[in-house]
């Protein structure tokens, strides 16, 4: 086994491991949406799953968090949308919208991942 094979390998079971928390956080965040300029609530979900602090206030409710690296070098910047569109979901999922807003366009996967 290559140094890259194991590496691919440890990288690999690190997603498999986050699996199981980032569907729940997808359906927690599916289930509750909120429209554009009410995401307060999703912003804070979405740093207690990050679990790095509560960030910096950006565009009224968003976030900006820092994750502190090994030194000095490239860094890595993330974005997501937080807000939900005016559709009123029927797919009948568990995890489904009950108002009539929806991460119809993949939002909710998006900051789940």
């Amino acid at each position: 086994m290559t140094e890259l094979d194991d590496l691919q390998d440890r990288w690999e079971a690190a997603v498999e491991a986050e699996l199981p928390s980032a569907i729940a956080l997808r359906h927690r965040v599916h289930a509750d949406p909120r429209a554009s300029g009410d995401e307060e609530d999703t912003a804070r979900v979405l740093v207690e799953a990050l679990g790095a602090g509560e960030g910096v206030l950006v565009a009224k409710t968003g976030r900006a968090v820092l994750f502190p690296g090994t030194g000095p070098g490239p860094a890595v910047a993330l974005r997501t949308e937080l807000d939900a569109l005016p559709v009123t979901e029927r797919t009948g999922v568990p995890w489904a919208s009950e108002t009539p807003l929806m991460h119809a366009c993949g939002h909710d996967v998006h900051m789940a991942a």
